[in-house]
Parts: structure tokens; C-alpha cells; sequence
């Protein structure tokens, strides 16, 4: 699986309403998988997969837009590794310059 965010889409409707370029962000994080489930998974096993899922998701967004996911524990620990792996990397350059 491929978690993908996207913010600013409350304001595309609006901004195509006045004729301007809508603006939002898009982030994927890395590819992951969920473990195997059993023929006949139990509902705990299908929450776990569920909040695997929504804390990787979460942990792309603003802490505005993470809704229930912001306090999970493992919200926190995705953020964290997050955190350290930014610190040992090098920033890539924007994709494109800055409008004005």
C-alpha cells in the first residue's frame, strides 16, 4: 500500500468559482505492507490493519487535519521516524520556483 494525503481541497470549488488556479498539496509516503490476514480475520485484526492505515495517512497531514489519529501511539511513533530520518537526510530542492 501507498498512503496518500491531500489538504486544500476545501478550497478548489471556491477558487475555480472565481476563475483562479485551485492550489493543494499532495503527499505519499513510502510503500508498506499489512501482514497477512486469516481466512476468517477477527474484528481486532481488522482494526489493527485499519489504523496502520489511517496513522500513515495521519502522519502525512497538518496535526490540524489528523482528526482522531493525532494522539494514536503509533501516529506518534511515524512522526518520530519521520523526524529523524529528515535529520539525516539532504532537503530536495522545490519542484518548481516560487510565483510570485
Amino acid at each position: 500500500m501507498v498512503p496518500v494525503a491531500v489538504t486544500g481541497t476545501e478550497r478548489v470549488a471556491a477558487d475555480l468559482g472565481r476563475l483562479r488556479r485551485p492550489r493543494f498539496t499532495v503527499r505519499v509516503g513510502r510503500p508498506f505492507h499489512l501482514p497477512a490476514l486469516d481466512h476468517d480475520p477477527r474484528p481486532e485484526d481488522l482494526r489493527r490493519g485499519a489504523d496502520e492505515v489511517m496513522c500513515r495517512i495521519a502522519a502525512l497531514l497538518p496535526p490540524v487535519h489528523r482528526g482522531v489519529y493525532a494522539d494514536h501511539p503509533r501516529t506518534h511513533e511515524l512522526l518520530a521516524e519521520a523526524n529523524a530520518s529528515s535529520e539525516r537526510q539532504i532537503p530536495a530542492p522545490p519542484a518548481h520556483p516560487a510565483g510570485p
